[in-house]
């Protein structure tokens, strides 16, 4: 009996090599040789995929009920942004062991948006604010602006889906006074 030859695309003897070539340690799962320097703190690539990089986790929930209730005020405007206080139907505690909030400010960005699997990120002069939560019609977007000290007279509203890509430039705002 003859040996038999086995045929292989350049793609299998690629991927031989290499799993050949990266020997890793048994036990724990790590490549051999050099490690590479741990990423700094708050960088993108320490996020789990699909989480976002330094804006502050506010409930869906909230975000929505702020939608539906009426402005008490017009804090700050722009063309096709506006950012309002809202007084919540009741309080709402976002933290165990911080106060409940009743007041807060919504920021409202006009336009035509997509519904999309990625989350809706607002920034406010590159600073992420929260994740939006799109009008039915898709026509605006709405988030919690929990840090009031980002609305300032000539600051930039963006938005990007996803935690990566480039930002999509909404309006400046003009603070009311």
């Amino acid at each position: 009996m003859s040996p038999t030859r086995i045929r292989c695309g350049p793609a299998l003897a690629l991927g031989a090599a290499l799993t050949l070539a990266v020997p890793l340690c048994a036990a724990c799962g790590q490549q051999d040789g050099p490690r590479a320097a741990p990423p700094p703190a708050g960088h993108p690539a320490e996020q789990p995929p699909g989480e976002l990089a330094g804006p502050p986790e506010v409930p869906a929930e909230l975000v929505a009920q702020a939608r539906r209730v009426r402005a008490d005020r017009l804090v700050a405007e722009g063309r096709g942004v506006r950012v309002e206080e809202v007084r919540l139907p009741q309080p709402y505690q976002l933290q165990a062991g911080q106060p409940a909030v009743q007041r807060l400010l919504r920021i409202t960005v006009e336009g035509r948006f997509q519904a999309r699997a990625l989350p809706l990120v607002l920034y406010v002069d590159g600073v992420p604010v929260s994740r939006a939560v799109e009008a039915p019609d898709l026509r605006s977007v709405s988030a919690v602006l929990l840090d009031p000290g980002l609305v300032r007279d000539g600051a930039r509203v963006s938005y990007r889906y996803g935690g990566h890509g480039p930002q999509t430039a909404a309006g400046t705002l003009r603070v009311v006074r």
